[in-house]
């Protein structure tokens, strides 16, 4: 049937060679065919006619065009069409090859038909099956190509127009591209193929031949095949870029949200007559290319201003251009070319650098230009668009210091969004991940990965690292769930806590507590590592409170102490409690020694060295820290040391919670909580503690209430009131008392015996040792220091000895025990009472062993099993082990029973070695 209709509908040759007011003449070598047209100027639809009557000689066609304008400017200016768009639709036109007019008139005849007045784009997939060529190729892929074209037919909807049908934008376009891909293989004049392969380029007839299984990649693979066509070179810009605008009709790039203001900045600039060239700069992360693919996905949906319809967005590949141009100029000969392409596509084009600062010095050897300054020429005289991004560092760094380059360029700022605006971001992205990934993403779960990113990420931006931790959630949940080790496939909450802990260090109860319930509880948590200093510590909760639920002015940090005091009370070791309860672990905090800045140039290392000078590449130690660690405690030690200008970074500091360091980026403080301690009046308290050993509670507070006064105009005469009143709290510790010592000895020892845990062994002490240890540690001058350098000699140095020479092995308990006759503190071994499993066990094995025994005799050597025997001392004077004593004595400090009872002294009072023990001994605890 197609082949008959194909024949009927074949050209006719004619003889006419009449010419009428001709204009122009082109001469080209093609076959011997007559053919002529007569009816393209009624497919404009324009106010410029066009005609054109093809004569074939023997070997050379003639093609004249006749021109009949209405009168306009454009007859005084001297030009048929004044639009670029039309010009190239004339072209397009006056080069179609005798196929591709049957393909048009078949087109044509079908709008005519159902009397409608545009020629769309199905018309011409419609045209192009009446096609002998493309009949048979189509039938490569094993489709009925008459039952496509009846199906064709059958959708078109009667119209009431009666006139002659005009070409429709869409229809216009595919023609543009199939003269740009006919010029591109070498022709002069476009073919059915040519315009094939351009309708891909209309969503409705490329959606329409793919469901039928014909694919634009499919088609140019068998053309190339073909000896009667050769398949277009791609273009320098095609070789070297991604066409983004493509990429969006394919559905490959992620939809963008929350970047509305900025996309219509980007489309006023690119509407400019001058500098119409935008540049976005931003952060690593904030989502600078997601606003040009923002740009690209409204191009394709229409939603675009009308002059920036059809547009398309080519990003370049500077690494591309670049790879294998070892020669001198070739880059810039590829570079040249791409530009040139650029300029030809008459505005068409518009040419995306993703890292633009990387064009500065690119391909730049000697004797050669660099890229920034081949481009300047064209930018300058505004025939391209280029559109780049770039970070903030990057954009000071090379564009500030090329200021013709950079005057050619629109800057738009990217900010980092906030927590709601990243929220909505990732829930317009999240369906995208959940189809790669095969899961769904709960509510919580994205608000949750936007939360803890911003608040324990602090080295990166949103949505970036919001992004990143839904993606690696939905990978660990994929995994489980394939492994069944998982019943559902939903990423909750749990899953981005448990990558955001994976990648911070700090543990999962840390951050799935109740920041509400901590801040109750404040002082109460705090005292679980700190002893005594009630006043300072109620103080500090408060000012911590007020400051976590927005009491305090917004942008200051969360609270700011100076801690005043004797030495070796626990300033410092009330900062280290401090960074875990509130932020999670010990280690977020920024310790600075200030002693290290008591030099003026010194102050510059805070904040980086100024340019020119040593150090400005690193930055400041401590806008660097705080930018890595925004949650932490920033603790400033001995401040009084530091030079007076470092003073006046404080003042900022203190009240704007941001520091600026020396390339110009600013740093928040307001997650942060500021201490600043000091040693000032320090022989002032030495000479009042020296007197407060053996006096009573009440004289020591009337003491301490004097020492704080005294402190305080210290403080005053030393430090500026301006600095002084931006402090939250002024706060004095008070000396420790022999009450202190005995609570700070357990805890000493609590540290050790968790060292000796991670080996293998147990610690225990008794309440005799434990109190020598307060009491021999006690010094009112120096605090808890003493004691601590006490425990090392004391305890932790012959533990060590006794571990080394095999006296203690792993799975041993070691008890400490002071023996008053010797003034020294000695060391045993106990083992672990059997739990009541473990006594069933040893009598069930007793009975076995001891076979026709009887009970009684069981239960006697069961009662001997368990009980504490004394053994003879050895040779050099250590330890010998004992067994465990009688069950009812109270457990010894230290002691983890794991089910067992604690282990118990011996009933015998004989000496064992250095440990001589009483049964019923009321100071053992």
């Amino acid at each position: 049937m197609f082949g008959n209709l194909f024949n009927q509908k074949r050209l006719e040759k004619k003889e006419d060679k009449t010419e009428v007011n001709t204009t122009t003449t082109t001469q080209q070598i093609v076959p011997s065919i007559n053919v002529e047209q007569s009816t393209h100027e009624d497919l404009f639809g324009d106010t410029t006619r066009v005609h054109e009557t093809i004569r074939v000689e023997p070997e050379v066609m003639t093609t004249t065009k006749t021109t009949h304008e209405k009168s306009s400017d454009n007859e005084k200016q001297g030009g048929l069409v004044s639009s670029p768009a039309a010009r190239e639709n004339v072209t397009a036109l006056s080069r179609l090859d005798p196929r591709a007019t049957q393909v048009l008139h078949q087109a044509q005849a079908l709008a005519k038909k159902n009397s409608q007045s545009l020629i769309e784009p199905a018309h011409l997939l419609y045209g192009l099956l009446y096609d002998g060529e493309i009949f048979k190729l189509l039938e490569q892929f094993s489709i009925d190509v008459a039952k496509i074209s009846q199906e064709i037919e059958a959708k078109q909807e009667k119209g009431s127009f009666s006139g002659q049908p005009t070409l429709s934008e869409g229809s216009k376009q595919i023609l543009e591209e199939a003269y740009n891909t006919a010029k591109l293989r070498g022709s002069s004049f476009l073919s059915p193929e040519d315009i094939l392969l351009s309708v891909f380029s209309q969503a409705i007839t490329a959606d329409f031949l793919k469901s039928k299984g014909i694919e634009k990649q499919g088609i140019e693979d068998k053309l190339s095949k073909s000896s009667n066509y050769s398949v277009a070179k791609k273009s320098m810009i095609e070789k070297y870029s991604i066409d983004l605008t493509e990429e969006a009709k394919e559905g490959r790039l992620d939809p963008v949200a929350g970047r509305d203001t900025e996309i219509e900045r980007l489309i006023h600039i690119l509407l400019r007559r001058t500098k119409n060239n935008p540049i976005i700069i931003g952060e690593a992360g904030v989502g600078k290319t997601a606003v040009v693919e923002g740009l690209a996905l409204k191009i394709v949906g229409g939603e675009i201003p009308k002059d920036l319809e059809n547009r398309k967005i080519m990003q370049l590949d500077l690494a591309s251009l670049i790879a294998g141009a070892s020669h001198r100029g070739e880059f810039e000969e590829r570079f040249r070319a791409v530009i040139k392409e650029a300029q030809a596509s008459t505005g068409q084009l518009i040419l995306f650098i993703d890292e633009i600062h990387s064009l500065i010095g690119a391909g730049d050897t000697e004797g050669s230009m660099d890229a920034s300054n081949i481009i300047k020429p064209y930018l300058a005289r505004g025939q391209i668009q280029l559109i780049g991004t770039t970070t903030t560092a990057e954009f000071r760094k090379y564009f500030e210091k090329d200021k013709a380059f950079e005057r050619r360029f629109q800057p738009i700022l990217v900010e980092e969004p906030q927590e709601d605006v990243a929220c909505q971001m990732l829930e317009v992205l999240a369906p995208k991940y959940e189809k790669f990934h095969n899961v769904t993403y709960s509510k919580e779960s994205i608000e949750s990965a936007v939360h803890l990113s911003k608040k324990y990420i602090g080295e990166r931006f949103l949505p970036d690292k919001a992004v990143d931790l839904i993606d690696e959630a939905a990978a660990e949940v994929k995994l489980a769930y394939s492994e069944g080790k998982r019943k559902e496939n939903e990423v909750n909450k749990e899953d981005i806590e448990k990558v955001v802990s994976a990648w911070t260090g700090i543990p999962i109860t840390k951050l799935t507590e109740d920041e509400s319930q901590k801040l109750l509880k404040l002082e109460e948590l705090i005292h679980k590592r700190f002893i005594d200093q009630e006043e300072a510590v109620v103080s500090i909760a408060e000012s911590i409170r007020r400051g976590r639920i927005g009491l305090s002015a917004a942008n200051r940090p969360i609270a700011s102490f100076i801690f005043l005091g004797p030495t070796g009370v626990g300033k410092t070791e009330l900062a280290k409690a401090m960074a875990e309860i509130l932020f999670g672990k010990e280690e977020a905090m920024v310790r600075l020694d200030m002693s290290e800045y008591m030099e003026k140039h010194e102050v510059a290392k805070l904040i980086g060295a100024p340019p020119g000078y040593v150090g400005y590449e690193e930055g400041g130690q401590l806008t660097e820290a705080v930018r890595t660690k925004p949650y932490s405690i920033v603790l400033l030690d001995e401040v009084e040391k530091a030079h007076p200008d470092v003073f006046n970074i404080l003042l900022q500091l203190l009240e704007d919670g941001r520091l600026t360091d020396n390339k110009g980026n600013t740093i928040s403080f307001k997650n942060t909580v500021i201490i600043a301690t000091s040693n000032i009046g320090s022989q002032i308290i030495q000479k009042v503690l020296s007197s407060v050993a053996n006096i009573s509670e009440q004289e020591f507070n009337k003491k301490f209430a004097d020492l704080t006064k005294t402190l305080m105009d210290e403080l005053h005469k030393f430090f500026r009131p301006e600095l002084l009143n931006r402090f939250d709290e002024l706060v004095v510790f008070k000396p420790l008392s022999p009450h202190d010592m005995t609570d700070i000895a357990k805890l000493g020892i609590e540290k050790t015996r968790k060292l000796l845990k991670d080996q293998g062994y147990d610690l225990q002490i008794s309440e005799v040792a434990l109190n020598q240890l307060a009491k021999e540690g006690y010094d009112p001058v120096y605090g808890a220091r003493p004691l601590r350098r006490l425990i090392q000699a004391a305890i932790e140095n012959p533990i060590s000895l006794l571990i080394i020479n095999k006296t203690f092995v792993p799975q041993d308990s070691i008890l400490i025990e002071f023996d008053a006759t010797k003034n020294e503190f000695t060391f045993s071994k106990v083992q672990k009472q059997l739990s009541e499993e473990g006594k069933d066990a040893q009598e069930s094995n007793n009975l076995q062993e001891a076979g026709n025994e009887t009970q009684s005799q069981s239960n006697e050597a069961q009662t001997k099993a368990t009980q504490r025997v004394p053994s003879e001392a050895n040779g050099n004077g250590q330890q010998n082990i004992n067994q465990a004593p009688p069950a009812n004595q109270e457990p010894v400090f230290g002691y983890d029973n794991n089910g067992m009872t604690p282990p118990q002294p011996p009933q015998n009072p004989e000496v064992n070695g250095n440990l001589q023990m009483q049964k019923d001994d009321p100071n053992t605890i």
